[in-house]
């Protein structure tokens, strides 16, 4: 693997290594935020994703990525990369999961931005969030507002709650209200926590036990551009993912009433050995939710009645889940802007 810390050739010309490498060391000690990227067959994806946060308006950071087995160019890819701030490493298909906590073994600030392959940060998210985080100390973990990509086009999102307490309660009640992407976190406190250890769901189950520890908030400001495709690792286990979301929340109500964890392998079966009727409603919650993908996805194309029509039939499998959105939207139209 090359040396990405390489000095530029001007500087072994003039014989000034040692005084790149001093320069160097010093802005590492400077440093305070490592972004982290897992990588698997990102592409055509990847350069954008890598774009948004070398432009970034804060500068002093370093990016650690994971090449977790990719076949589709990704990796010749990011050996082209030429940045001093840029770290990469090959990993045998560890999972999103195994490939998070690789990287965050490696991290060496306090703080830890996450970053998918696929999204588009804003060129000021760290800057902000960074700010965030050294102003309030009793938050582990800060994710952002987000927009959606669909077929090139930018679309706004549900917005999230941005207090401890409404984060919470949504997380407890299976709403996805954190975008793990759009996330920055303390160090310590993840490791703390143990870090991802789930095969699926791993970032809910990662926010509920931080939540144990601290408290979780969302900036009310747009910092990350989330893709939607139907081949994401979401979409295509998605009856898994609700599964283990499951076991997280009822991990963390057995934390909450000074219980012991329930056992993961018991829970699935549990899970597995439910009646027609929760099977049903399982069924139409998982078609509900690609229907609304889909349904982003014709808006992305500009086709509106073929969304709307989507639309309307993911709102009938799941009627509460669509008040829940009209209701968000509209505290966020009538809300103070936020500073």
């Amino acid at each position: 693997m090359p040396n990405v810390f390489a000095a530029p050739d001007c500087l072994r010309r003039n014989g000034t290594l040692r005084l790149a490498r001093r320069l160097r060391l010093r802005r590492e000690s400077m440093s305070e935020l490592t972004v982290i990227m897992p990588v698997y067959n990102a592409m055509p994806y990847l350069p954008a994703a890598l774009g948004s946060m070398l432009g970034q308006t804060l500068r002093d950071f370093e990016l650690v990525i994971a090449d977790d087995g990719s076949s589709d160019g990704s990796a010749d890819y990011l050996k082209s990369l030429n940045d001093p701030r840029v770290r990469v490493f090959s990993t045998d298909h560890l999972g999103p999961s195994g490939a998070r906590n690789y990287l965050i073994d490696l991290v060496r600030t306090p703080y830890c931005a996450i970053m998918d392959a696929d999204d588009v940060a804003v060129l000021h998210r760290f800057e902000l969030q960074l700010a965030y985080m050294r102003e309030n100390p009793k938050v582990v973990l800060s994710g952002s507002q987000i927009n959606l990509i669909a077929e090139g086009r930018t679309i706004p999102a549900t917005p999230f709650p941005t207090i401890h307490e409404d984060i919470l309660r949504a997380l407890l009640n299976g709403r996805a209200v954190v975008c793990n992407s759009s996330c920055i976190l303390r160090v310590d406190a993840v490791r703390a926590a143990g870090g991802y250890r789930l095969q699926y769901a791993e970032d809910t189950d990662l926010f509920l036990r931080l939540a144990q520890t601290g408290k979780l908030a969302n900036l009310n400001t747009v910092l990350l551009n989330y893709r939607i495709h139907l081949r994401s690792t979401f979409m295509r286990n998605y009856s898994a993912y609700k599964c283990f979301e499951a076991y997280s929340i009822a991990s963390f109500r057995a934390w909450d009433h000074g219980e012991p964890e329930p056992d993961l392998n018991q829970f699935l079966e549990m899970w597995n050995g439910c009646g027609r009727v929760r099977t049903l409603a399982r069924s139409l919650d998982r078609w509900s939710a690609i229907q609304f993908r889909r349904a982003i996805l014709e808006l992305g194309k500009g086709r509106r009645w073929a969304a709307i029509a989507k639309m309307a039939f993911a709102a009938g499998c799941r009627p509460r889940t669509l008040a829940v959105q009209i209701v968000a939207r509209l505290r966020r139209k009538l809300a103070p802007a936020a500073a």
